[in-house]
């Protein structure tokens, strides 16, 4: 009788979508074991969109804006913007600042920042940034598609 029980669990187990509530009832009265497993198929997993291409541009709105922290203490400057192709939403902005080192760049996504008149301001700290991964332009050009 155990090893009927033991058998059942793998088997639900290997079934990998049954639900079991109470995983046997057993009669007092009768003393036989009947299982009480409920087995159900998974859903089909929808597709995961293809991730949208990014174009590097080097000229629109902000590029050549000055960068600031949310404190207020500047970071450097927006030299490039990377977007998507045929919308030309902002996704990135590539910010330059000779703190990062000569020839060294951070992607900062569109989404942590925010234009206030002709500056761009980020909505962390200094340290968070100059903490950020660095890039050189073979990289850029690599993670990026030319407009």
């Amino acid at each position: 009788m155990k090893y009927r029980i033991a058998l059942s669990a793998l088997i639900c187990v290997a079934a990998a979508g049954c639900v079991a509530q109470a995983p046997y009832d057993a009669s007092a009265n009768n003393r036989t074991y009947v299982a009480t497993t409920t087995v159900t198929t998974p859903s089909p997993i929808a597709p995961v969109p293809p991730a949208p291409v990014l174009s590097l541009m080097n000229s629109g709105s902000v590029v050549g804006y000055r960068v600031f922290d949310a404190g207020g203490q500047p970071i450097g400057y927006v030299q490039a913007v990377a977007v998507v192709r045929g919308t030309g939403e902002v996704r990135n902005l590539i910010v330059s600042s000779p703190n990062f080192g000569l020839g060294n760049y951070i992607s900062v996504p569109a989404i942590n920042a925010q234009t206030v008149g002709d500056r761009v301001v980020l909505n962390a700290p200094t340290v968070v940034w100059m903490q950020a991964p660095r890039y050189q332009t073979p990289q850029l050009s690599e993670m990026y598609v030319a407009y």
